[in-house]
């Protein structure tokens, strides 16, 4: 029983942390873009 119980524990702490992880890498991810021009006018 007291197997089951580590097992279980150590697949959801696993579990947790490749989901952490990813979310830390998908929202720390930056690039970079040259060249671009932003324009603001009024239009008549």
């Amino acid at each position: 029983m007291n197997k089951k119980i580590i097992v279980s524990l150590s697949v959801v702490a696993a579990v947790a942390a490749i989901t952490v992880g990813a979310t830390t890498a998908f929202f720390s991810d930056t690039e970079t873009s040259t060249g671009n021009t932003f324009t603001a006018g009024a239009i008549d």
